[in-house]
């Protein structure tokens, strides 16, 4: 009788182990899964980050000529501006 109930109880530790045993086997897994799961999400994200500085970079550009053109034709009214003073003296 002693030795039933001893059996039995060494039986269910050892299926409460091996449920235990691939619980942590499941979450190795998962964990593994979200490391390489995390460092995909990182590289896309590196990829767009990229396509989005060089989207500003160009705008960018664009500003600079807009406002060296803006500069210029200042300038250029200015020295006119200038000169229609000299010569109407």
């Amino acid at each position: 009788m002693e030795s039933t109930r001893l059996d039995d109880h060494i039986e269910a530790d050892d299926k409460r182990f091996a449920l235990i045993e691939e619980n942590v086997r499941g979450i190795r897994q998962d964990i593994s899964l979200i490391k390489d799961n995390h460092l995909e999400h990182l590289k896309n994200n590196l990829s767009d980050l990229r396509v989005q500085v060089a989207q500003i970079k160009e705008l960018i550009d664009w500003l600079n000529k807009f406002f060296w053109l803006v500069v210029s034709a200042s300038v250029g009214s200015l020295v006119v501006a200038i000169l229609n003073l000299i010569m109407n003296k």
